[in-house]
């Protein structure tokens, strides 16, 4: 099960990047070093992953994965999903070796403030 996220919400992650079998981070990694396979309830799509860098939250658009490098050695992934469902998203390196996989489960705005934790009223019905 992966992160609940509200439909219409953009979705802020982070991506680890480890020297082998080490706790030793990795800097330098650039959108263009990671390919990205992108399903939705099982269908892959296939939205490019492009570098965030310079890009305001405000111009984040469905379509598109976001991914910078926001101080050295941490990596920021953005995206914004246009469908309810399960979202899965798996990031390769090939020339370090490394998989990572994100997964997101988009829920309409109603749902998930029903079913996420407690909810109390301090108001009589």
């Amino acid at each position: 099960m992966g992160r609940s996220i509200c439909a219409g919400c953009l979705v802020y992650d982070q991506l680890d990047f480890y020297q082998p079998n080490s706790f030793v981070r990795i800097s330098g990694v650039l959108s263009t070093d990671l390919s990205v396979s992108i399903f939705f309830n099982n269908t892959m799509f296939s939205w490019p992953l492009i570098s965030g860098l310079n890009v305001p939250d405000s111009l984040i658009a469905s379509g598109f994965i976001y991914f910078n490098e926001f101080v050295p050695s941490f990596y920021s992934v953005r995206f914004f999903p246009n469908l309810v469902g399960f979202w899965r998203l798996v990031f390769n390196d090939l020339k370090l070796g490394i998989e990572i996989v994100k997964e997101f489960d988009v829920n309409s705005k109603q749902s998930v403030s029903q079913s996420s934790g407690l909810n109390a009223s301090f108001v009589k019905p």
